[in-house]
């Protein structure tokens, strides 16, 4: 993943800087994805964008991961904790409780 963070920044116009980026895109449109599963909750009673929030817990997610793949020391039982370091105040933040408690699915369409 160094090789390729690397790569990727000093060769942005390369194959392996497109393919990266259409991975990120399709890791984004995934949490996407799975968050519209969801009847979410959220504290300031708006309905919910679950492209804005998936756009931003990939930030925090890739942030962290950038913090992981240039810190040999960290391991990956360290990149949950600082990951769930910093998304759980964040979720505590926009979730309501109830949700947070027990978040409950969106009905099926039969």
């Amino acid at each position: 993943w160094r090789y390729a963070e690397a790569a990727c920044v000093r060769h942005p116009e390369t194959e392996l800087a497109q393919e990266y980026k259409r991975v990120d895109g399709n890791l984004r449109r995934a949490l996407e994805v799975f968050l519209g599963h969801y009847q979410m909750s959220l504290r300031s009673k708006e309905p919910a964008n679950t492209a804005f929030l998936a756009e931003l817990i990939f930030d925090i997610w890739n942030a962290t991961f950038l913090e992981l793949i240039k810190n040999e020391h960290l391991d990956l039982a360290e990149h949950e904790a600082r990951l769930s370091a910093r998304l759980r105040p964040l979720a505590a933040m926009l979730f309501t409780d109830a949700f947070l408690e027990s978040p409950v699915l969106k009905p099926t369409k039969s």
